[in-house]
């Protein structure tokens, strides 16, 4: 019966054709308190991976069956795979072997003969980082979230690039997708504001890039199927030393008015 994921230990899935090198790994591993389940090859551990849903995989390159390449691509396609982080094991040192291990799916690898001594820190280091990335995009989903309820986007403009970002509720209030072609840009949005109000809306922005540090405005847009709609914008400039814009910040929140489409049109990346 395999072992359950422990509510105390994080739970470490170790895959190698090598009886020592398992039995070091769980010597060193379970002295600093993780808990570890052993698998013989690459088969074994896809199996393992979908029945006891690890804290982290430890994966051989060299394996009877599928090698630890195979096995760790497979492993991203499972349910919940993507996100596990999987550290690779090999005596393959090269150049090549490296970037064969990151472009299969792994997230950190060990070179045999391995430090025992330094292996647990590694562990514990790759965890650490996996939690924090995972804490990183619930806090975007939640941010997403409470913006969509919220009826408010976020945007972003690298002034010296022009490269733009627009949060998944600037489309919404846009009424459109990525899909259906809006590309994020200022151009985009100027082009979706109403036409009699565009001229102000630009001039606003314009005088504002020429010597403020940020700028507001209401107005109407059109959105995708002809309706209009009402929104406030808000925007800080950041200058570089010599009083260049950097980087434009701001948000549009959009005023509903019982408009159904609201928080309603679906955004696709």
């Amino acid at each position: 019966m395999r072992q359950m994921k422990s509510k105390t230990k994080p739970l470490v899935l170790v895959a190698d054709d090598d009886l020592s090198i398992r039995f070091l790994v769980r010597e060193t591993l379970e002295q600093e308190g993780f808990a570890v389940e052993e698998v013989e090859d690459g088969i074994q551990v896809l199996a393992a991976a979908k029945d006891i849903k690890p804290d982290l995989i430890m994966l051989d390159v060299v394996m009877p069956g599928i090698d630890g390449f195979e096995a760790c691509s497979r492993i991203r396609t499972l349910e919940g795979g993507r996100d596990v982080p999987i550290i690779m094991m090999t005596g393959l040192d090269d150049l090549d072997s490296v970037k064969k291990a990151y472009g299969a799916g792994a997230t950190d690898f060990i070179t045999k003969p391995i430090n025992w001594s330094l292996m647990s820190y590694r562990v514990q280091y790759v965890l650490r980082s996996s939690k924090a990335f995972a804490d990183l995009k619930l806090s975007e989903a939640r941010l997403a979230e409470a913006q969509s309820i919220a009826k408010l986007g976020n945007w972003e403009i690298d002034m010296r690039t022009g490269v733009t970002y627009w949060s998944d509720e600037i489309y919404q209030i846009l009424g459109t997708t990525y899909a259906e072609g809006r590309e994020a840009s200022h151009e985009s949005f100027i082009n979706a504001v109403h036409p009699l109000d565009r001229d102000r809306v630009a001039t606003v922005i314009r005088d504002a890039l020429a010597d403020g540090n940020g700028f507001s405005f209401d107005c109407r847009i059109v959105i995708a199927d002809g309706r209009e709609r009402s929104i406030h914008s808000e925007a800080l400039i950041n200058r570089d030393n010599e009083g260049r814009p950097t980087e434009t910040v701001g948000y549009c929140e959009s005023a509903c008015n019982n408009d159904p489409l609201c928080g309603v049109i679906g955004v696709q990346n």
